[in-house]
């Protein structure tokens, strides 16, 4: 122990001593006109001329203070800008006053509405705080300020590589939308694209930008889907819903700089369809975007031609070329948002791809499967043969000037193929008006039974839902009726069998389909309130708003909602009816009977759906109701239950207390 005592004595005795870098403690300046007072007072002493400079610290100090000033300074107007958003949003005099202080000839209720919530919306994504959740960590959504800032100022493909998580954790959410998604998505070859994951890196990401929004394509659609955590706070939910965002503004920016137009890839193919993907469950209106430029650059790179014996491609890149073309075709025949298909039957000759499992597929030949084994492949399969359908029905009975005349028997054969896949499905069983879910451990099972039954049962109402209303009137056609109002009664029993706690109820399609079933339900009702048909419309009615009441609801779900109490007031405030017209015939239309025109499209798909409302709210004399439909068919095209616009002209005259309606028929047919 001595030794360490005269150390110490030793230590005391050398820190005694005042180091150079030291700041000497010196008297506190008085001020020059004081320190002159005092030195001419005393005639013994000589004047002494005395500098007041400050202390100087070293240069590190000076710039840790401030760094913390301007961290500080930062937050605070993020902050203010915060408060003065939500402000704006509340309609508070004093604070919307600060809120809209920028803009203030702008009405409350008008376009500052929707941009002060996307700002405010940006707001609180610029304060979200980390999360250290098992599935994804904290890097992967951690910096929010830090990644809006990099996009928001002309990033470089170097800026973005930043924005990935670490490579653990990159491989880690990648592998989990793999793991969910690939048996029911299969958009990579499993094993190949892993293979290039883990040689990914941040030297090599600069030379594959396509490939880089790929990969962010990929964790915005993970994020997204464990926002949806069941006993996620709402913190949480908000922190990853944040996150996906700007994956998938950066998954845009990397195509950006990959030049995809250009220079298109199989990887932005690839991307464009996820992003097209990740879109439909956030209901954002470009997905439909997305879904084009994927069949452009598709066909553009050759997918829709088949490219066996092709020298340069192997048998793994020819099966995922042939798996992602059947991909896009579905997806592009069954779009519902109104656009013209941008895929003819002549312009392809991609073989079938083969029942297999990916590690199947290998360099040197493929082993099938027995259809219907549950490959990847299976689900695909299914929507590729109601992809067909759809795309008669588009071409046919929707189609703006058609090449062939449509005939009731086109309408009876594709409600007949459409029965016959759903016959091939694996069965439902309904418990009263809610179906019964299979078990946990037949989970991909009942995925995958849901989302077939699901497209199959949109299609079948997208090709009677012209004959909801006509049918009601004219009993030629009320078998059109039924099987529009049965699909979407199913509709409503798939949302409701499985409750929140489900893994299924995360899906964003069963909410999807029931608010479209549910605009069908209403109008039913709303029409034929003491029907055949009323007593279950109404019960599924209330059963989905007693569901929804008090939960967070989406913009599109919360209009939907409006709509049906509209049409429900209506219904209790108008005890009597309009009477329609008799028919001098009700015997059943010949298969050979040709419809005077195309099908009327609904007015989510009508191009001047806005003018026909707005000529039709002005000369109404219920301009309220009227206007019911506006919201909705400007800003929710991808719906598909809403009426076309002259079925609605006719509905409103129950609202305006006519004495009857359809007075001049349903014009489908020659009088």
């Amino acid at each position: 122990m001595q030794p360490l005592a005269s150390t110490s004595a030793a230590g005391s005795e050398q820190f005694d001593t005042p180091s150079p870098i030291d700041v000497v403690a010196g008297p506190t300046s008085k001020g020059k006109k004081k320190e002159r007072d005092e030195e001419d007072g005393d005639p013994e002493k000589p004047p002494v001329k005395k500098r007041n400079r400050k202390p100087v610290t070293c240069a590190q100090c000076r710039r840790r203070h401030l760094t913390r000033d301007a961290e500080a300074q930062e937050l605070r107007l993020q902050l203010d800008r915060l408060e003065g958003l939500l402000g704006a949003l509340s309609r508070h005099p004093i604070a919307a006053a600060v809120g809209l202080a920028a803009s203030p000839t702008t009405p409350a209720g008008g376009p500052s509405t929707g941009m002060a919530e996307e700002n405010a919306a940006e707001a609180l994504g610029l304060l979200a705080t980390n999360s250290s959740t098992a599935a994804a960590g904290p890097s992967s959504m951690s910096s929010v300020a830090h990644r809006a800032q990099v996009l928001a100022n002309n990033p470089t493909v170097s800026h973005l590589v930043a924005l990935l998580p670490p490579k653990k954790e990159l491989e880690t959410l990648v592998n989990r939308f793999l793991n969910s998604e690939h048996l029911y998505f299969p958009i990579v070859h499993v094993p190949k694209f892993q293979a290039r994951l883990a040689a990914f890196n941040s030297s090599n990401a600069t030379e594959a930008p396509l490939f880089l929004g790929l990969v962010f394509a990929m964790l915005a659609h993970e994020l997204d889907w464990q926002a949806t955590e069941p006993g996620a706070t709402k913190k949480a939910a908000l922190e990853k819903e944040n996150a996906g965002k700007r994956f998938c503004e950066a998954s845009l920016e990397a195509l950006r700089m990959g030049s995809y137009l250009e220079q298109p890839t199989f990887d932005a193919v690839r991307a464009l369809i996820v992003l097209h993907r990740h879109g439909e469950q956030n209901m954002d209106r470009r997905s439909t975007h997305f879904l084009s430029q994927a069949v452009q650059l598709g066909q553009m790179i050759g997918l829709n031609r088949d490219a066996a014996g092709v020298p340069g491609i192997s048998i793994i890149e020819l099966e995922e070329r042939r798996r992602v073309w059947h991909m896009l075709l579905a997806a592009d025949w069954l779009d519902c948002s109104g656009r013209p298909s941008a895929i003819a039957t002549s312009q392809f000759d991609v073989k079938p791809f083969v029942d297999a499992y990916d590690a199947d597929i290998t360099s040197d030949g493929i082993t099938p499967r027995p259809f219907p084994a549950f490959t990847p492949t299976l689900l695909l399969g299914i929507q590729g043969h109601l992809a067909a359908i759809a795309h008669n029905v588009s071409e046919t009975a929707f189609v703006v000037k058609g090449a062939v005349p449509l005939t009731c028997k086109f309408v009876d054969d594709q409600n007949a193929a459409l029965a016959g896949v759903k016959a091939s499905l694996p069965g439902l069983q309904f418990d009263g008006d809610a179906v019964i879910p299979l078990d946990q451990a037949n989970f991909a099972s009942d995925r995958f039974r849901i989302q077939a039954h699901s497209a199959a049962m949109q299609l079948t109402i997208r090709l009677n839902r012209p004959f909801l209303a006509r049918g009601f009137v004219d009993p030629r056609f009320a078998k059109y009726r039924h099987s529009c109002l049965l699909a979407a009664q199913e509709l409503v029993g798939l949302y409701l069998g499985y409750d929140d706690g489900h893994p299924l109820a995360r899906f964003a399609f069963l909410a999807y389909h029931c608010m479209n079933a549910m605009l069908v339900l209403a109008v039913d009702l709303y029409q034929d309130p003491q029907g055949l048909y009323a007593e279950r419309n109404r019960r599924l009615i209330g059963q989905v708003s007693l569901r929804v009441q008090g939960k967070d609801k989406t913009p599109a779900m919360t209009e939907v909602l409006r709509i049906v109490f509209v049409l429900m007031g209506v219904i209790q405030s108008q005890p009597q009816h309009p009477s329609i017209p008799v028919l001098a015939t009700s015997a059943p239309l010949a298969a050979s009977t040709v419809l005077t025109r195309p099908l009327p499209a609904p007015l989510t798909n009508d191009p001047f759906a806005s003018n026909r409302l707005d000529a039709l709210i002005s000369s109404s004399t219920v301009p309220d109701l009227a206007k019911t439909w506006s919201t909705l068919a400007t800003s929710y095209k991808i719906l598909y239950g809403a009426p076309d616009f002259e079925e609605w002209s006719e509905l409103v005259k129950i609202g305006a207390g006519a004495k009857e309606m359809w007075s001049a028929g349903v014009g489908l047919v020659a009088a």
